[in-house]
Order: C-alpha cells, then structure tokens, then sequence
C-alpha cells in the first residue's frame, strides 16, 4: 500500500507545508483546513492544494525531503520570503 505525497499552499500564499499520509487524502486535507491537521498549517490556513500522488510506502520520508529542499531551492532564487514545512506520515 502506498502513501499520498502533498503540498498545500498556505497563506501567505508564499508558505507551502509538504506532507505524506497512509489514509484518504481528503481527509487529511480536511483535517488541515478545518485547523487541527499541523501545526504550521493551523497557523497559516490552507490556500490550495498544488500538487498530490501516490508514492510507495518505504520512500516517503526521502521524497517528502526532497520535495521540500525543491521547494526552499526555488523560493531563494525567486522570492527569499517563501518557506516550506515539511510533515511526516499520517
């Protein structure tokens, strides 16, 4: 069984959270915009979902690293104020 790799957009729309989850996607990306779904999202409210897919179970942890090190790569080359949270598994 796979997990869903996420990045949410939040507000500012410049902070994004990457995370991965084993249950449904919607009701994780429920739980974050209802407010209890991390803290760095409670703190920033939900924007918009930008991209969600499946990953194998035994990567998620090193491709939920590496969409975060892409995501704080390209905010220092663009617009230095953007700053990515990484999650982990729910």
């Amino acid at each position: 069984m796979g997990c869903t790799l996420y990045v949410l957009r939040l507000n500012p729309p410049r902070h994004f959270y990457v995370g991965t989850t084993s249950r449904a996607f919607e009701e994780r990306l429920y739980e974050h915009r209802e407010g209890y779904g991390s803290k760095w999202s409670s703190q920033h409210g939900v924007h918009s979902v930008v991209e969600h897919y499946q990953v194998p179970t035994s990567d998620t942890g090193r491709l939920e690293n590496e969409k975060t090190i892409e995501l704080r790569a390209r905010a220092t080359t663009r617009t230095p104020e953007t700053t990515a949270q990484r999650g982990g598994c729910r």
